[in-house]
């Protein structure tokens, strides 16, 4: 997912305040796209950790990734990356249930399955054949739809997160209140619109790795 800025929504926002000092604006900027980076994280994985009923939200927390870095047009371009691999069924809510020849988990049956516990860590794995080994571990496919509804729910609405962020920062580094005509007249209607786009792609940012 990334989320291009357009320069001239930007830029109707920052003549509101034409006190501050040159270095102001970047630094918002950027506080405000760190900001809006913490705002997805936790508004995904707390969607994540609902939808696919997860013991816990720290369970998918390392498949959010984000990362900031300055494009050509000297703007900034914010990436988000949803890991979508399959999940160990320890993380989530209920655990396999022992059954004859098997486990049975989510309304699934594994045939030759059972469990292992190593240095304390417990795993599920499934035999391949009749014979003890070779084994390998079950994992629990995370569907298609669920990135759609993070995409719907979350990813939508990051210009106006990332909009009311800059904002906001702005107005606390303003020693005036002449910005407040702008936002009371309704000019702010616009921010975080059609000038701001996100898109989608498949391939995971530089640095980001399958969990």
């Amino acid at each position: 997912m990334h989320l291009f800025i357009d320069d001239a929504e930007l830029n109707e926002l920052i003549e509101q305040f034409p006190e501050l000092p040159p270095n102001a604006v970047p630094l918002a900027f950027h506080r405000a796209m760190r900001r809006t980076e913490q705002t997805i994280i936790s508004q995904a994985s707390r969607l994540l950790k609902g939808a696919l009923k997860l013991s816990a939200q720290k369970a998918i927390a390392g498949r959010v990734k984000t990362y900031i870095r300055p494009s050509s047009s000297d703007m900034e371009e914010m990436k988000f990356w949803f890991g979508m691999n399959d999940l160990s069924p320890d993380v989530f809510s209920g655990k396999p249930r022992k059954t004859k020849g098997g486990l049975m988990f989510r309304g699934k049956y594994y045939d030759r399955a059972f469990v292992t516990v190593r240095n304390g860590r417990t795993t599920y794995r499934q035999r391949d054949g009749a014979e003890r080994t070779p084994t390998t571990k079950i994992t629990i496919p995370i569907p298609e739809d669920i990135l759609n509804q993070v995409e719907d729910d979350v990813l939508e609405h990051m210009p106006e997160i990332f909009m009311r962020h800059f904002a906001t920062d702005l107005q606390g580094r303003s020693k005036s209140n002449g910005w407040q005509h702008y936002f009371a007249g309704g000019g702010h209607g616009s921010i975080g619109g059609g000038g701001m786009r996100v898109m989608s792609s498949k391939k995971p940012p530089r640095g980001s790795q399958y969990l």
